[in-house]
């Protein structure tokens, strides 16, 4: 015996199932089976339009991302509340700070029908800084990392600059200065710091030596002492001719090799000396 819609009165077909004794068209206005939340606030830097997400600041690379980013957020305000309903897709189309996003679900209703369902959704689009441009625009940070060479090397200071003005850095520089000795880079994170300098000193073929201290410490509100990291990555490029003093004893490098110099002082005697032993005991 064929079945019919309770509401409309429809009867039951392969494409129109009777679902709770309602088709699906009556199923999803008495039913209310999807969960569109009816208000989204998106939170965007105007500086450099990161997004907030459950508290944490996303970087984009591009416009796409970040309007991808800004649909997620709607998308994330959808669900299925009905045991017999599964979302199979969520179409969001909307312009950047257009106070309206247009949303289309398709939804699987009983297993057999596909209905699909459109909602206007209120957008709050709202300009904050994020925590990284705010420093920025205060010229605030944590850390320094300071990158100096025996000798200046203009190839591999900019192959040491480019990464750290690279994307997997670039939200955390707060500026990078140059100077005649290499150059610095202002951080706002001390954690970033540490790992800029890790990767800095991988990536070139010199040995090197890194050390850590800190300075300007003051005493924060809470009456603790606070400094900001300084982190000094020395890359030990020698020359044959160069002049250094090691184990406080002056000394001319005669000679430069993979895995080390030979050194004379003023007499004319010689040592060989190797990176690691020259790194613990010299300074220029």
């Amino acid at each position: 015996m064929p079945r019919f819609c309770a509401r409309c009165g429809a009867p039951e077909a392969p494409d129109r199932p009777i679902i709770a004794g309602l088709c699906p068209r009556c199923y999803v206005e008495v039913r209310r089976p999807v969960e569109i939340s009816q208000r989204v606030e998106i939170t965007y830097c105007p500086r450099c339009y990161s997004i907030r997400v459950r508290g944490r600041w996303l970087p984009v690379s591009s416009y796409e991302e970040f309007m991808e980013r800004a649909k997620e957020l709607i998308r994330s305000g959808i669900r299925a509340r009905d045991p017999n309903a599964k979302l199979l897709s969520v179409d969001v189309s909307m312009e950047f700070d257009e106070p309206r996003a247009r949303v289309t679900v398709a939804l699987l209703l009983g297993g057999r029908a596909v209905v699909s369902i459109e909602r206007e959704v209120a957008v709050s689009w709202r300009r904050r800084l994020c925590p990284m441009c705010f420093r920025r625009a205060g010229g605030t940070f944590e850390a320094v990392v300071q990158v100096r060479f025996f000798n200046y090397d203009e190839r591999v200071v900019e192959k040491l600059k480019s990464i750290a003005l690279s994307s997997e850095f670039a939200n955390d520089v707060v500026e990078l200065e140059e100077n005649r000795w290499g150059f610095d880079v202002k951080v706002g994170s001390s954690f970033v710091a540490k790992r800029l300098a890790e990767v800095l000193r991988r990536s070139v073929d010199l040995p090197s030596k890194l050390v850590e201290s800190f300075g300007d410490v003051r005493r924060s509100r809470d009456g603790r002492r606070r400094g900001r990291l300084y982190i000094s990555l020395r890359f030990i490029n020698l020359r044959r001719g160069d002049y250094l003093v090691y184990r406080g004893r002056a000394y001319t490098v005669d000679s430069v090799s993979r895995h080390g110099v030979v050194l004379e002082d003023s007499s004319g005697r010689r040592m060989r000396v190797s990176y690691a032993e020259l790194i613990e005991g010299f300074r220029k």
